[in-house]
C-alpha cells in the first residue's frame, strides 16, 4: 500500500515534523436513462467516485450488483460481466485530490413486472487505507440513495458508508378491460339503458417480437365487465369470444372511444370443442401505472337471453322435497357458473331474497351450473328426492369453500344448457333445521317362571315430545348359561338371535311419548345359586340428549330344580318424627307369591347425613353397626303377607338438601325376581333463604350437629311450633308390583 506524504518544515533549524497523508474515496450511482421503463429496454447508469483526500489514488475497483430482473448489457465498455449478476470495473490512471472518474453501465431491463429495481455499486478494492469506509462492504450499505454528485461535496453521509451508493426506480404495472354489452339498438355505441352480457370469454394478447401471443384469458362478470391487472408495460390487443350465432356491433362508431365497439372479425376460432367468432382489437400501448378502460366489445341480441334460479327453503320433514308449508330461506349465497373451456367458472352471484328466491337473468345461451353456499353447520336436504325436478333439492356437496373468511359448505347442481328465452327455475335448495335431540330409554326387569325358565321384559319408551326415526335397534347380550327359546315384539318389531346376542329392529319411527314391550322368554343351564345378569340396551338412528338411560340389566339367582320361589316387594316412605329435627322411615316387606319367604332380610345404608336414632317393629330384630341398619325377620313371611318396621334418624345437613335412603330385602328363599328388592325415599330440608324472608319453608326440617347459629334458631321455632314437616318424594327404582 503506498501513501504519499506532505513535508513542511519550521523556523527552528533542529526540528522537522512529517505528517501521513489523508487517503478517502467516495461513490456516487447515478440514474441517466429517463423513463418510463419497458422490458427490453437498456437503462443507463453512471458511477461516479471522487478522491476526497489528499493522496493520490493508483487504483480503483468499483464491483455493481444487478437487481433482480436486469442483466448486463452487451454495449458496456471497460466493465467485466462476472455471471453472477454483478459486473467489476478497474481502474489504474491516477485519481488525484479532488478529482473525480464517472463511469457508465449500461443494463438490460429483462422483466418490467417487478415495481421496484435498486442497484448497488460499490468501491470493492482500492490501493489505500480509507478513513472513513471498507472495501467490499457494500452490501451492507444502510440504502442511502444518492440522486446527484452533491453527495460527494461532502465527506461523508451520517450512517452510510460513501464508497458505495444505489440508484432506484420503479416500473408501476399497468391494465387494460372494460365491457360486453348488449346493443339493443345496433348502432356500436353503449347507452345508459344497455345491459352489460355476463359470460363472454376475453382473451388478453401480448405483442412480443412482433407476434400476438395469448397471455391470459378471464370471462366477463354479471355486468358484463372485464380486468386485465398487474402487467407490465408493452403493447397488448383484446380478443372476445361470442357465440357462434351472435351478431357483432359495428366497430368504431361514434365519436367517444370509451362507449364505442373495438373488436373486428377475425374469423372464428374453436376452443374446448367450442366455435366462436373471434373480435379482436387493435393493439395498444400501455404506460407504467396505465389504466386502460376503453376496449368494449357490443353484441346486437338477435335471441331473447336466457335466464335461472328459484328457491332455497326450510325442509322440516327432511324428505328432500318442497311442501306448501315449507318456507324460504333468505340470504343464502347463490352462485352461477358458466361452463368455459370445460371449466365451470364464477359469472355472477347474489343473495337469496326474503322468500328464499334467487333469479340470474339476460344470461347468453349455454351452459351453466347453481352452487348454493350453506352455513358450515346447516344439514342439506337429499338430493334428487321424489319425481318433480321443481320441487325437489338439487345441489349435491362439493367440499368446503372460505369466502370473505368465512367456511361454508358447498352444494353444486349439475350443468344444464339454457336454450335462448329460456327461463329455467327448477333448481333448488334444501335444508335440514336442527331439530332436538331425541331421549330413549330402556328398562330391564326378569322373572322366573320355573327354576329353568326367565322371562326377560324390555320396555322402550320415546321420552322426546317429537318423533324418533327408525331404525330404533334393541340388543340383548346374554351371559352365558341362557338360552334364548323365544321372543315377543309388538307389531312392526323384527327380533333375531345372533348366537347369544338377540337383535329386536323397529324400521319405523316411534311415537313421541310411546313405548314398545318386549318379552324375551330363555332358559337357563347353570347350577344352583348362580347369579346371573343379562344386559340390554336401545339405540336410534338420531342424536340423543343423554345415553344414561340407554341401557339396563337384570339379574337372577338360580333356584335348585324343584325348589320352590317366592317373590318379595319393598316399599319405603318418609315423615317427620314426634322429636323436631328427626325422619321416621317406614319400611314394609310384602310376599306377593303363594310361597312362604324365609325370614326376610332388609339393610338400610344410611348416608352421612343421617344418624340412626332407633328402629322398631313386631317380629323384626334391627341392629346400626355405624350408617349399616340390618332388620333381621323372626320368622318367615307367609305367601301374601306384609310386614313392616321403622327406622328413625336425625338429619344433619344443608338448607334445600336433598336426602335419599334405601332399603334392600333379600330372603333365603329362591325369587321369581329381584327387580322389586330395592326401593327409595327422599326428603328435602328446609330453604334458609325463603325462611330468612319470612316465607313458609317448602319442607322444613329441623338440624342437629355443628350448624350455624341461624339454623339452629330456626330449629329452636320449629319445636315451639311443635311440628316438622318432611317434604317426601318417593322415588321407586324397582319395578312394578306384580
Amino acid at each position: 500500500m503506498t501513501y504519499q506524504a506532505k513535508t513542511t518544515t519550521t523556523v527552528a533549524p533542529t526540528t522537522t515534523t512529517t505528517v501521513p497523508g489523508v487517503y478517502d474515496l467516495a461513490l456516487v450511482k447515478l440514474l441517466v436513462s429517463e423513463g418510463p421503463f419497458r422490458s427490453g429496454d437498456v437503462v443507463e447508469f453512471s458511477v461516479v467516485v471522487r478522491n476526497q483526500g489528499d493522496v493520490t489514488a493508483n487504483f480503483v475497483e468499483v464491483t455493481d450488483t444487478f437487481p433482480a430482473g436486469m442483466s448486463f448489457a452487451p454495449s458496456n465498455t471497460g466493465w467485466v460481466d462476472s455471471g453472477d449478476g454483478s459486473a467489476v470495473f478497474t481502474s489504474t490512471d491516477p485519481l488525484g485530490p479532488g478529482e473525480t472518474l464517472r463511469i457508465s453501465l449500461f443494463l438490460v431491463l429483462d422483466d418490467a413486472s417487478l415495481g421496484s429495481y435498486a442497484n448497488l455499486a460499490g468501491i470493492s478494492a482500492d490501493d489505500g487505507d480509507d478513513k472513513d469506509s471498507t472495501v467490499g462492504s457494500g452490501s451492507g450499505d444502510p440504502v442511502v440513495d444518492q440522486t446527484d454528485e452533491s453527495g460527494l461535496d461532502v465527506d461523508q453521509v451520517p450512517g452510510d458508508e460513501d464508497d458505495s451508493d444505489i440508484a432506484v426506480f420503479t416500473v408501476l404495472p399497468a391494465s387494460i378491460g372494460d365491457k360486453v354489452w348488449s346493443d339493443t339498438n345496433g348502432d356500436g355505441v353503449q347507452d345508459a339503458d344497455e345491459p352489460g352480457i355476463p359470460g363472454i370469454i376475453v382473451i388478453l394478447e401480448k405483442v412480443v417480437g412482433g407476434e400476438q401471443i395469448e397471455v391470459a384469458d378471464t370471462v366477463t362478470d354479471a355486468n358484463g365487465n372485464y380486468l386485465f391487472d398487474g402487467l407490465e408495460p408493452g403493447e397488448y390487443c383484446i380478443k372476445f369470444l361470442l357465440p357462434e350465432d351472435a351478431t357483432a356491433s359495428p366497430s368504431d362508431s361514434g365519436s367517444d372511444d370509451g362507449a364505442d365497439s373495438d373488436g373486428k372479425s377475425e374469423g372464428t376460432v374453436v376452443r374446448d370443442g367450442v366455435t366462436y367468432q373471434a373480435y379482436k382489437t387493435i393493439a395498444t400501448t400501455l404506460e407504467p401505472g396505465e389504466q386502460d378502460l376503453t376496449w368494449d366489445q357490443g353484441i346486437v341480441p338477435a335471441v331473447e337471453p336466457a335466464a335461472i334460479g328459484d328457491t332455497v327453503w326450510t325442509d322440516h320433514d327432511g324428505d328432500g322435497v318442497q311442501d306448501a308449508d315449507e318456507p324460504g330461506i333468505p340470504g343464502i349465497i347463490v352462485i352461477l357458473e358458466k361452463v368455459v373451456d370445460g371449466q365451470q367458472i364464477e359469472v355472477t352471484s347474489m343473495l337469496t331474497d326474503a322468500d328464499g328466491k334467487y333469479l340470474f337473468e339476460g344470461l347468453v345461451p349455454g351452459e351453466y351450473c347453481v352452487k348454493f353456499l350453506l352455513p358450515k353447520e346447516a344439514t342439506a336436504s337429499p338430493a334428487d328426492s321424489g319425481t318433480d325436478d321443481a320441487g325437489d333439492s338439487d345441489g349435491t356437496f362439493e367440499g368446503d369453500v372460505t369466502r370473505d373468511g368465512v367456511t361454508y359448505q358447498a352444494y353444486k347442481t349439475i350443468v344444464t344448457t339454457l336454450d335462448a328465452g329460456e327461463r329455467d327455475l327448477t333448481w333448488d335448495q334444501g335444508v335440514v333445521p336442527p331439530k332436538e335431540p331425541i331421549d330413549l330409554a330402556i328398562t330391564k326387569t326378569v322373572e322366573l317362571t320355573s327354576p329353568s325358565v326367565a322371562e326377560w321384559t324390555l320396555r322402550v319408551e320415546n321420552r322426546s315430545d317429537r318423533v324418533a326415526l327408525g331404525p330404533i335397534v334393541v340388543t340383548d347380550q346374554m351371559p352365558v348359561g341362557l338360552v334364548y327359546t323365544d321372543a315377543q315384539a309388538p307389531d312392526g318389531w323384527v327380533c333375531s338371535p345372533d348366537g347369544r346376542d338377540l337383535s329386536c329392529i323397529l324400521d319405523a319411527d316411534l311415537a313421541a311419548g310411546s313405548e314398545a314391550v318386549i318379552v324375551v322368554e330363555t332358559s337357563v343351564d347353570v347350577p344352583a345359586g348362580t347369579k346371573l345378569t343379562n344386559n340390554a340396551a336401545v339405540a336410534g338412528a338420531e342424536v340423543e340428549a343423554s345415553t344414561e338411560n340407554n341401557a339396563d340389566d337384570a339379574s337372577i339367582t338360580v333356584p335348585d330344580e324343584g325348589e320352590p320361589i317366592t317373590d318379595l316387594v319393598i316399599s319405603k316412605s318418609a315423615r317427620s318424627a314426634d322429636q323436631a329435627g328427626n325422619v321416621v322411615w317406614d319400611i314394609e316387606v310384602s310376599n306377593v307369591s303363594d310361597v312362604d319367604a324365609a325370614n326376610p332380610k332388609v339393610t338400610d345404608q344410611l348416608p352421612a347425613t343421617l344418624k340412626f336414632v332407633k328402629a322398631e317393629g313386631d317380629g323384626w330384630d334391627c341392629v346400626a353397626d355405624g350408617q349399616l341398619v340390618t332388620c333381621d325377620a323372626a320368622e318367615v313371611l307367609s305367601a301374601g303377607a306384609t310386614a313392616a318396621f321403622v327406622i328413625e334418624t336425625s338429619v344433619d345437613a344443608d338448607p334445600g338438601s336433598i336426602i335419599t335412603n334405601e332399603a334392600i330385602v333379600s330372603t333365603a328363599t329362591a325369587e321369581r325376581t329381584e327387580d322389586n328388592n330395592t326401593d327409595t325415599a327422599e326428603i328435602a330440608t328446609a330453604d334458609d333463604s325463603a325462611q330468612s324472608l319470612g316465607q313458609a319453608p317448602r319442607s322444613p326440617v329441623a338440624f342437629t350437629g355443628a350448624n350455624s347459629i341461624k339454623i339452629a334458631g330456626v330449629a329452636f321455632l320449629l319445636m315451639l311450633a311443635g311440628a316438622a314437616l318432611i317434604a317426601v318424594r318417593r322415588r321407586s327404582t324397582g319395578g312394578s308390583q306384580r
